[in-house]
């Protein structure tokens, strides 16, 4: 065969693989033409459902709809007020509809015990607003990671709190959608209050969600009679809905946003007793402070150091005292947390350590060891 010919062979190959190629790419380009390209889970516009007070108007009113629709939101309750002034417009829901509000797949937030203005309250009163809140929740077997600022107040000294009491994340009033990527905005999250605005407004709202922003509603009462301030009509509810569902919004529980973030995880030696003067001890004198002495690690690379907390509850299971202090587990330090039992009856204490730490994100209060002592 001579060459002319191996070469006019050759050039024809080259030719059909290029044709074949161009042919292969029309067909590929043809079929993606004609399907409706989508988003994937990461780009769908978000919402989060919150209804605040713990009203029963919520339940008998707004549950069909969001069971309905297949939605699931967040209640935020007020743990004195669980029960109360039933059989009136103001009743509120009882331990019985809360648990069908978990069985449906709601979520359970605390919206402290007696919804105060907390900007001046007291270190004892904060404990008591914001973390005796979340034990009662608890206590009735709800899963409790969000606290929801009553009127929407904070400072950071009621961050600190909300962050000691085991929070993940703490939502407030500022009409803001949040931010995904601020890792400094999880215990000052912004919603959106819903009452009678016109349709109008509520569709800009939703406008402001984005592939890393989310929009969070806050609903109080849905009535048509209800206190204009804090209602929304019925059918706007309805029709906010079907707007959402109608719209592909994808609704989604706050508390499961953050808890995708990682976590860090720690381990300990046992614990050792120590009195005021750094001396072993085996169990504690009333009104003086003694110290718990614990060694942390730290599985995985930490960027700041965390709090290690001390929480004492009584037989009864109420707590009476709180320690807390920092500890470098980078280094494995051995740190001990202060605690003063002043005023405390003799007698038995369950204590339990925990850790909290902010690092790239937050995270859970997490319990790292229980033991009991002894107050003579």
């Amino acid at each position: 065969m001579s060459k002319h010919i191996k070469l006019l062979i050759n050039k024809n190959f080259i030719n059909f693989i290029i044709i074949a190629s161009i042919f292969i790419i029309a067909i590929i380009w043809s079929i993606f033409c004609e399907i409706p390209l989508t988003y994937s889970n990461e780009f769908k516009k978000k919402v989060c459902i919150f209804f605040d007070d713990g009203w029963k108007n919520q339940f008998d009113v707004a549950l069909p709809v969001l069971k309905d629709f297949g939605f699931k939101a967040t209640f935020s309750i007020i743990t004195d007020y669980i029960g109360i002034d039933r059989g009136t417009f103001w009743s509120r829901m009882n331990d019985d509809e809360l648990r069908v509000l978990k069985n449906l797949g709601m979520e359970i937030a605390s919206h402290s015990k007696t919804h105060p203005h907390m900007n001046n309250l007291t270190r004892e009163q904060l404990i008591d607003e914001i973390i005796n809140s979340k034990y009662v929740l608890t206590e009735m077997g709800f899963n409790v990671k969000i606290f929801v600022y009553p009127y929407g107040e904070y400072n950071s000294t009621i961050i600190d709190y909300v962050k000691i009491g085991g929070y993940i994340c703490a939502r407030t009033i500022s009409y803001e959608p949040y931010h995904v990527e601020n890792l400094d905005a999880v215990y000052r999250i912004g919603s959106y209050s819903i009452t009678n605005q016109s349709f109008e407004e509520f569709t800009r709202i939703l406008s402001e969600s984005n592939y890393n922003t989310i929009v969070v509603l806050t609903y109080h009462f849905i009535s048509d009679i209800g206190p204009p301030e804090t209602s929304t009509p019925v059918q706007n509810f309805y029709k906010q809905m079907r707007y959402l569902k109608d719209n592909n919004f994808e609704i989604i529980l706050l508390s499961d946003v953050i808890s995708s973030k990682s976590a860090h995880i720690l381990t300990q030696s046992a614990p050792t007793l120590l009195d005021a003067e750094g001396r072993p001890a085996v169990s504690v004198i009333r009104n003086t402070v003694f110290y718990i002495q614990v060694t942390l690690r730290s599985y995985v690379e930490v960027d700041i150091s965390p709090y290690v907390i001390a929480q004492i509850k009584d037989e009864m299971g109420r707590i009476v005292a709180i320690g807390i202090t920092m500890a470098d587990i980078r280094a494995g330090e051995m740190k001990s947390v202060p605690v003063a039992f002043l005023g405390i009856p003799a007698g038995k204490y369950i204590i339990t350590l925990y850790v909290w730490s902010c690092l790239t994100t937050p995270t859970a209060l997490a319990p790292i060891m229980t033991f009991i002592i002894t107050i003579s």
